[in-house]
């Protein structure tokens, strides 16, 4: 019988042959390999309740996975993902056969988080690099009324740091305005007259706007609730003109207002309203405190 195969085969299909057979070993020795290999990981650990280290890292896994969803803090839930996904690729590798599909695409998974937790990692390092001035505004202004230290320079990205001179008109009562400001150091009159053209021309002093207070605020948020396709144009309720030289941030309405409607900076918008509300507040308690001193007085 060898005979007749050795004389009937051909020299070609003998080859093929032997080639088939020297795959199925190699394949073999790589199985006995890979199981000798991950032996370590699969047999029973006294120690685990009779548990597998690779069952172990499974059940670790969840554990973190399960951990992230009850995180509020984004930077700690993605990392708490990324330990969750790198457990869950152990276990999914070191099985009799690896289960190549959830390990691909866990390891997708893992790139993503990898990714963002660099940038939000970067972010958070710029932050705690502000400048002095910065900083000061932040924990004196801005920190209690719920910014985060990454949300307040995203906000201050948006703005220009300005020195307006003695004299200098920053919003004109009757006329379209498209602008905020914050005061940083200096002096501005709010005044009104009806219809005022030029600062000689403005009898009337309502207040008197110092550092650490906004100037366009009611504008704004008028702005901001009636906005649409084609918003129109909110004029000033006041004018105001600075006493001294005066340094200002100035924010742009629709630059402001197309930052602050990204997804991602809701929580710049909530607290920024929130922040304006309160400065609208304290403005309206200095003036009715006044009226009431000045009619005390008459």
């Amino acid at each position: 019988m060898i005979n007749c195969f050795r004389t009937r085969t051909s020299p070609r299909l003998k080859q093929h042959i032997l080639a088939s057979s020297r795959r199925c070993k190699f394949q073999q020795s790589r199985l006995y390999s890979f199981n000798h290999k991950s032996r370590f990981w699969n047999e029973p650990r006294s120690i685990f309740k009779d548990e597998s280290l690779s069952n172990v890292c499974g059940h670790l896994s969840f554990c973190l996975l399960g951990a992230s969803y009850v995180t509020q803090d984004i930077l700690s839930l993605r990392c708490l993902a990324m330990g969750g996904i790198s457990l869950s690729i152990v276990f999914q590798y070191f099985r009799t056969l690896p289960l190549w599909i959830p390990i691909r695409w866990n390891s997708l998974f893992l790139a993503i988080n990898g990714f963002m937790v660099a940038f939000l990692v970067k972010e958070r390092t710029e932050a705690n690099l502000m400048a002095p001035w910065q900083r000061q505004l932040y924990e004196t202004e801005f920190a209690h009324m719920g910014f985060t230290e990454v949300e307040f320079c995203r906000l201050l990205e948006t703005s220009k740091k300005l020195k307006k001179a003695k004299g200098a008109m920053v919003c004109i009562e009757g006329v379209p305005q498209d602008k905020m400001y914050f005061v940083l150091s200096g002096e501005i009159e709010v005044k009104s007259k009806g219809e005022a053209a030029a600062s000689e021309h403005l009898t009337r002093t309502i207040a008197t706007i110092t550092d650490n207070s906004f100037i366009g605020e009611m504008t704004f948020l008028a702005h901001l609730q009636e906005i649409s396709a084609q918003p129109a144009a909110e004029v000033a309720t006041a004018s105001c003109v600075c006493s001294k030289e005066t340094e200002v941030l100035e924010w742009n309405f629709s630059d402001l207002v197309m930052y602050l409607k990204l997804p991602a900076n809701r929580g710049v918008a909530n607290a920024l309203q929130a922040k304006l509300s309160n400065d609208l507040r304290l403005k309206l308690k200095t003036l009715n405190r006044r009226q009431t001193e000045k009619n005390i007085r008459t």
